[in-house]
């Protein structure tokens, strides 16, 4: 064994399974089961849990971690007794440190245990999941939710486009929360933390300038095809629990789950509405009468949970509850559908994709679009526009120095109409009348042009250092030369020499 750096002395293994061997869980399951099966064969009597008739819940095993339910002092000490005999027939002995144990029904009802069963406690932890007698979802919620924000306070610094941020939730941050949203239903009180969390992973801080049901369209509809969590994690539970309860044959902790909801879905079961929650006696789980909230909220019906797959049903309700047209400015519809289009060309490199996306939606970072900057620090940080309110219009058509940019890299690649292109021309590729050109090509040009200037006013901005505009110009008519010589390589010559037409060539600067 090597522990801390010291070897210690070799010895034999007389029983046991290897780590990380496929049969060792195969074996472990035979050396458990006589032990399980004697629990289970009537050692004890178990709890009722479904309706008459339906065996009682007796012990439930997963690999090692065993849950025994007792109802009184005799099938305690008959607990401890199969215990002793397994133990001496199999040399395995029970951790008692790793042992729990937990209250249930009536509160106050109680009985003595043996001392060989541990002090019970408020909350034990069933593979991974804390349960107790009071709202146990917020505490497991809370818990996910405290790691998720470690990773992402890691995560959103790193420069990554919104795209490749989309990736990285639906990849690693979903399944931070995936196996809890099986048992635990997400808790409204947590809903703005869980948005907070996903959303500053999104845009690396707490500004948020595209609004958020925006995001969840695909990005063929001019979103990000962001995961709602909300939506998500709360499908997860109810496809789980609910499509178990109208399954034909479902499980047996079924029972318990419809003790619960089955006086308020008789009429949802058979197509009908869910029943509003009106209960006079007795207390409720703390999910139920948010279940039932969001069935009807959603309008899901009994089918849609039988049969519709999870991923098609939340689009379904994302894009009945959750969806927000487009506030595109001067944009008519074939306008639009052009743009969109044009801002998911496959052409365009993936650093200017983020950049052609905000501002199709009118919410590049000008100072114009930063709300919680005040009125008197909104101008252009370039001192020629004498602190002139940084509006879209200004950044795009009017600042003097991108409009020499624009002069200057128009004449180098024979657009002479660059510094004279319109809103609609720059955002959404709107070129009625350029004719000569191919406009997705045209409209790619228009993307290097923007990003290179946006990156030389941003120079102004943040580190107070100007570019001459011969340089900037340069980088434009260098990463035009690049991205033209990669489609050489890439295309036939005939559809290279098509998407290229009468643009000047340039020599790639590296």
């Amino acid at each position: 064994m090597l522990v801390n750096g010291w070897v210690g002395q070799p010895f034999e293994v007389g029983s046991g399974v290897r780590q990380g061997c496929p049969l060792s869980p195969l074996l472990y399951a035979f050396a458990i089961d006589p032990f399980v099966r004697r629990l289970d064969g009537g050692a004890v009597s178990g709890v009722l849990v479904g309706a008459t008739g339906d065996p009682p819940l007796r012990v439930v095993a997963y690999a090692d971690d065993v849950s025994v339910f007792i109802s009184g002092p005799e099938e305690a000490q008959e607990v401890v007794s199969v215990m002793d005999q397994y133990a001496e027939a199999s040399g395995s002995k029970v951790n008692q440190d790793k042992c729990e144990v937990l209250w249930m029904g009536r509160e106050g009802e109680s009985f003595s245990l043996p001392d060989a069963f541990p002090v019970p406690q408020p909350n034990i932890k069933v593979l991974g999941i804390n349960f107790g007698s009071a709202d146990y979802s917020k505490q497991n919620w809370e818990s996910k939710l405290s790691d998720a924000e470690v990773k992402v306070r890691c995560w959103k610094g790193w420069r990554l486009s919104l795209r490749e941020r989309v990736d990285l939730i639906k990849t690693f941050l979903l399944p931070v929360f995936l196996y809890v949203s099986f048992v635990c239903l997400l808790p409204e009180s947590l809903y703005t933390r869980i948005y907070s969390c996903f959303f500053q992973m999104l845009w690396g801080n707490r500004l948020n300038l595209v609004k958020r049901d925006v995001t969840y369209s695909s990005r063929q509809e001019g979103g990000l095809g962001m995961v709602n969590p909300v939506v998500f994690f709360s499908l997860m539970f109810l496809k789980h629990n609910f499509g178990n309860m109208l399954a034909e044959r479902p499980p047996a902790w079924v029972g318990l789950f419809r003790i619960w909801f089955g006086p308020f879905l008789h009429s949802w079961e058979s197509g009908g509405p869910v029943r509003s929650l009106r209960v006079k006696h007795g207390k409720l789980p703390a999910y139920v009468a948010l279940c039932l909230k969001l069935l009807r909220r959603w309008h899901v019906t009994a089918e849609e949970v039988r049969s519709l797959p999870r991923r098609l049903l939340g689009e379904r309700i994302v894009a009945s509850a959750f969806h927000a047209p487009l506030a595109l400015r001067d944009c008519p519809g074939h306008v639009m559908r052009e743009g969109l289009r044009l801002i998911n060309l496959e052409r365009i490199p993936l650093k200017l994709r983020d950049q052609a996306w905000l501002a199709f939606h009118g919410r590049l970072y000008v100072r114009g679009n930063l709300k919680y900057r005040p009125a008197d620090d909104r101008g252009c940080p370039r001192s020629e526009c004498g602190g002139e309110v940084e509006t879209m219009d200004h950044f795009l058509l009017q600042c003097p120095f991108n409009v020499e940019v624009y002069k200057q890299v128009g004449g180098a690649l024979g657009v002479p109409f660059l510094h004279r292109m319109s809103y609609a021309e720059w955002v959404y590729g709107a070129f009625e009348s350029r004719m000569g050109f191919n406009l997705d090509t045209l409209f790619l040009v228009s993307l290097v042009v923007r990003y290179y200037t946006w990156m030389a006013r941003c120079q102004v901005s943040i580190r107070q250092k100007v570019l001459p505009v011969q340089v900037v110009a340069s980088d434009i008519l260098g990463e035009v030369g690049k991205i033209r010589g990669l489609e050489k390589d890439r295309l036939r010559r005939r559809a290279w020499m098509e998407a290229w037409r009468n643009i000047k060539p340039v020599a790639a600067v590296c």
